[in-house]
Order: C-alpha cells, then structure tokens, then sequence
C-alpha cells in the first residue's frame, strides 16, 4: 500500500556570539499521507499538533505498524439508551475563566466526551472530525483492560494469585532483575526497575524512549530485550514508578497461560460481555507480535463507555467477587493513587457508610481519560487530542467534578 512522506522544515533565528542573527534549519517530524487522504505522522510516537488527530484514529491502518483486531459479537451488543435527564449547561471554572462544555471543546482539542449516568447516555459529543464510528486510541487506559484480564486468569485458575513470581511464566527473566519480582509489583509498579518516564519522545536515552526504538524497530523480539536489559534501582515493593514496560510483562504472562493472543482474551472475557456494538483493535509489539499491555486498544466512544460500564458493575463473570476492591485500593509502596492499572481519584463526597468503592479510573498520553465513580454511577469517557508537551488534566478535572456535581 502505497503512501508518501513530507518531511517538512522551517527556519529558526539563532544569535551568534558577536551578536549577528544567524538561521539554522530545524527538522519538523515526518508526515505521511494514508489512501484515505488523511495525513498523518510517520512515526506513531511523534505526532504534530496539525496530525494528531487523524494519526490517533488510522492506528490501524498505518504502515509497518502491528494491530489485532478484537472481536465483537453482535448478537451481544447491548444499546446504550439517552438518559431522561440528560446533563444541562453544566458551568465550571478553569484559571479564573468560565467554562460550560460548548467552550470547552471550543478551546481544548477534544476528539469527543461520553457521560453516563445509571448506564444510559447523559451527554455525547465529538469533535477533531470524529464521529460515532470513529475508532480511538485509549494509549494507557489499556492498562486497566491488562490489569483486568490478569484477574480474569487468576479466576479461570491460569495464574495461581498476584504473588506469584514473574519467573514462574516467564522463565526467561532468571537472569534479569525481574527474578526477584511477582506479579503483583508489575500490578502496581513497584517493580524497582529503573524505568524512566518523564518525556515521551523518539530517540532519547529514556527507557520509553527505547520502548518507543523497539516499537518501531518491527523486531518481535526487540521489547522483550529491552524488558531484559533494564536494572534495578530499589528493592522490590518499596517504590513507586510509573512503568509502561512492567506492563508489556502482564500480557506476554497473559498470552503464556491463555495460550491465546491478548486480543482474543480480552474478546472473550470483557469485549463480547460487555455488549460492545463494533470490533475494536490493540496495538502489537511488532507486526503480528504480540499485544502491547501498557498502550493502545482502540474503541469507538460507545463502546469506551460500555467498557466503563462493564467496570463499575464488578466485570460479571470475569473476574471473582472483590476484585476491583483489591485492584482499585491504592497500594503504591510510597504512598501513591496506583492500584493493579487504576488509579483513585479524588472524591471530596465520598461517603465511608456507603459499600462502594471510590472513584478510580485511568488517563493516557494525549488527554484519553475514563472516569468511572461507583457511588454516583457515573462513567465519563474523554478522547484527547493533545500532543505530549501539552496537558489538559486541570481543565479536564474541572469538567468532570461539575459533570458529576450535576448529575448527583
């Protein structure tokens, strides 16, 4: 399939040390044009503000980029009603400005923004030239999903419990540092692996930088080398780091014990039980690799909502009673929100009388965002489109709390 790549570049003004200007080119990252006109980044990982957008739903259909799709089943798909009371002109204020969600999305770019209340749709909007059968990247929600499927195996007896030790499934870290891990410490990372994530760029020295390398690489055996190589920089459980990698670990277990491919578990155990209306799809390591645990499965916004949904009822016949009480509760060895891939979310309302859990949810690169609150039962679901020198989390939080305040 034949597509084109743009490199484009500008001029930027330079001082010399006698105090001339001088212009020195300066490389944009490359852009690609897909045969449906869209163009997009040439590399996944580094998207312009301009193709951030169409690059985040044509995941699928990119270049030498590996994708498996998850099936739906019809048959099972469950209608997503518009609620009797759907959400008014709900104000909120952000730096001193005043906001309803119109301005938001005026302001913001928001790929589109999903709330449900009792399970039926309070309000549905999309923006960035998306619709409802768009497809859109969750980047790490889809920790929660691997998260998930772990406790689905623990249930199906494929893992024996949370402490079991990595090595156990896969034999082939003895030698690494994470033979002194379990499960668990890759749960909430707390693996001790020195993992740095504070720059989501292509070509640096940071261990998701060479996540971003292996990726691209298209070597199948290129993440897992990496997974061998990294080094420990504190005992096991007793630090807490945001780990994509620890992550990628969860599902290879996964495809171990399943004796299936992530994409086909997450079909049996969540996708089909849950009702959702289109097949969705979860980025590979490499073409026909594996699936990539701590990023991207890719759903229309409906059947994010439904996976929300399917969350704050406990995962019915996945997962075993109580699991989301263990995997929501933080359990970050310093102290941190970070459960088994969810977070906790603030909750100024939380009632200890009542027997729920708090809120919790996910957030991933570029302003993806799911929100599930299960004393209001409420499921909030917003596709960013933000690039990664970029934030909406005060903006987007501001929203969400007047949204639940609303709704009640």
């Amino acid at each position: 399939m034949a597509v084109s790549v743009a490199l484009t570049g500008c001029s930027t003004e330079s001082t010399t040390a006698g105090g001339m200007s001088s212009s020195t080119p300066t490389v944009q990252p490359a852009s690609q044009t897909l045969p449906n006109g869209d163009v997009v980044a040439a590399d996944l990982f580094n998207p312009t503000r301009e193709n951030q957008a169409a690059t985040i739903r044509n995941y699928d259909k990119l270049p030498g980029v590996g994708t498996r799709v998850i099936p739906a089943d019809p048959s099972r798909s469950i209608p997503l009603e518009r609620s009797a009371k759907p959400l008014g002109d709900v104000k909120f204020t952000v730096n001193g400005k005043d906001h309803n969600l119109d301005s938001y999305f005026a302001e913001y770019p928001i790929g589109g923004f999903l709330v449900l209340k009792d399970g039926k749709i309070a309000y549905e909007k999309y923006g960035l030239g998306n619709n409802d059968q768009t497809k859109w990247t969750s980047m790490s929600i889809a920790k929660s999903v691997t998260s998930t499927l772990i406790g689905a195996a623990i249930k199906d007896g494929l893992i024996g419990s949370v402490q079991d030790p990595v090595t156990k499934y896969l034999p082939e870290l003895s030698d690494t540092v994470y033979k002194e891990n379990t499960v668990q410490q890759l749960l909430q990372m707390s693996s001790g692996v020195r993992w740095d994530e504070s720059t989501y760029t292509t070509g640096g020295n940071s261990e998701i930088s060479q996540y971003f390398t292996a990726f691209n690489s298209g070597n199948p055996d290129a993440m897992m080398n990496l997974m061998k190589s990294v080094v420990r920089i504190a005992p096991p459980n007793t630090r807490y780091n945001y780990n994509t990698g620890d992550y990628f670990l969860l599902t290879e277990i996964l495809s171990r014990v399943t004796k299936k491919t992530g994409s086909d578990y997450f079909s049996e155990k969540i996708w089909k039980p849950a009702g959702m209306e289109k097949d969705g799809y979860w980025l590979l390591d490499s073409p026909g690799g594996g699936e990539l645990g701590g990023t991207s499965f890719s759903a229309t916004l409906r059947d994010f909502g439904r996976y929300g949904q399917f969350i704050l009822n406990g995962a019915p016949g996945a997962v075993r009673d109580g699991w989301f009480t263990e995997a929501a509760t933080p359990r970050a060895a310093n102290g941190g929100a970070y459960g088994y891939g969810w977070f906790t979310e603030p909750a100024s309302d939380y009632d200890p009388q009542k027997p729920a859990l708090l809120p919790f949810g996910h957030s991933g690169l570029y302003g993806q965002k799911l929100y599930i609150n299960p004393q209001r039962n409420i499921v909030i679901v917003q596709w960013g489109g933000y690039t990664a020198d970029q934030t909406n989390t005060p903006q987007y939080t501001a929203a969400r709390e007047a949204i639940v305040q609303a709704l009640g």
